[in-house]
């Protein structure tokens, strides 16, 4: 009996991951006959954490900005959860909230695929070498509160799409060669209270919505109002 139970004992102890539990087995005697219980511990596999539906997302975004170059990339592609990735916060159900990598040296263009994580509340991207445009995808971080992608290479207008961020309390594109008109979308993000453009090259006229918010650098833009 006790042979049998310890051969299935080491038979399961190969799973690398193990929870180890008690169980009785009656296996020895007292002198007068009696059963008497002997704890044997007996090895079964944990659960698997279920992986994060951003992590495709994520890998898009750290080959698309060249992750071997960054300055660190604890954890990135690894098995480990994407909340342990350097920079990377998550909600309790795996899908990411924070993408936060200033000054980090990356490079390159921002994916579209950041469009996918509807989850995300912050991304800081400052003080980098990020170049192309600001992908119209961001459109759809609808939850987005923060954006900060001051102090790199990106070119062109702002997309028009900005405008759908309706949670967003940040604006932060400084020190950049954007260029054109503000989209009147943008109007629509009444909930701003820091916006910083300064440092590209903007025309036209800022939205009159944003006259509320209370920390602008639009002296330094020199636009006019809409009116």
């Amino acid at each position: 009996m006790s042979t049998r139970l310890l051969g299935a004992a080491t038979l399961l102890a190969a799973f690398s991951v193990v929870v180890i539990v008690a169980i009785a087995v009656w296996d020895a005697r007292d002198r007068d006959g009696t059963a008497r219980p002997v704890a044997v511990a007996v090895a079964t596999p944990a659960q698997a954490t279920p992986p994060s539906p951003d992590r495709e997302a994520l890998v898009a975004f750290y080959h698309a900005t060249g992750g071997t170059g960054w300055a660190r990339a604890t954890n990135w592609l690894s098995g480990r959860p994407v909340g342990e990735w350097h920079g990377v916060a998550t909600d309790r159900d795996g899908r990411v909230t924070h993408l936060t990598l200033p000054g980090e040296g990356l490079r390159g263009e921002i994916p579209p695929a950041l469009g996918s994580l509807h989850a995300l509340l912050v991304l800081d991207l400052g003080g980098n070498a990020l170049t192309g445009h600001i992908p119209s995808e961001l459109g759809r971080l609808t939850r987005l509160q923060r954006l900060a992608l001051g102090a790199n290479l990106l070119t062109g207008p702002l997309p028009p799409e900005l405008g759908r961020l309706q949670a967003l309390v940040l604006l932060a594109l400084p020190s950049n060669h954007l260029y054109g008109p503000i989209p009147p979308e943008l109007g629509s993000l009444t909930q701003l209270v820091t916006i910083r453009l300064q440092g590209n090259d903007f025309s036209g006229c800022i939205p009159a919505a944003w006259r509320a918010a209370p920390l602008n650098d639009f002296e330094e833009l020199g636009l006019p109002f809409c009116e």
